[in-house]
């Protein structure tokens, strides 16, 4: 059996590979891509540290940042947009491709609440970032939070 290549069918061809390479360049030109992470800020100015939530667009198209929340090992979430500092960031907030977004969280009321959700000891946390299209994102290691720690530093 021999396949017959008339001229229509080579144009089909032609058109649908080059249909299919585009197709494939704006999926991956329209990519979501943040990184997250979360750590424990020590200032050198003897401030209070505090917790701090980086976000990072290593995409190359703008995202709106919608939300912005804790994880705890119960699987309940902190949203922590009113712990924020400065106190003046809002959401939702459009993060420029390329660039990153410092997010500090005061450290006192971010004991609080994890005390008054009944957590002592070491605590294993993950920050989740809520983008515009509603796809969560998370900070690829879990951050541990010794409380007993905090608490044996403001004793002494």
């Amino acid at each position: 059996m021999q396949t017959v290549w008339t001229i229509p069918t080579i144009i089909t061809l032609i058109v649908a590979i080059y249909g299919a390479i585009l197709a494939t360049i704006n999926v991956i030109r329209n990519q979501r891509h943040l990184s997250v992470i979360l750590e424990k800020v020590f200032p050198e100015d003897d401030l209070l540290p505090f917790v701090r939530v980086t976000i990072k667009n290593t995409g190359i198209i703008n995202i709106t940042i919608n939300n912005v929340s804790i994880r705890l090992p119960d699987g309940h979430n902190i949203t922590i947009n009113s712990m924020l500092r400065p106190s003046n960031a809002h959401f939702p907030y459009e993060l420029t491709a390329g660039k990153e977004c410092l997010l500090g969280i005061d450290i006192n009321e971010f004991i609080k609440i994890l005390k008054n959700s009944v957590y002592y000891g070491k605590v294993k946390l993950v920050a989740l970032v809520i983008d515009g299209t509603g796809k969560v994102h998370k900070s690829r290691k879990s951050f541990v939070f010794n409380l007993e720690e905090y608490d044996k530093q403001n004793e002494s």
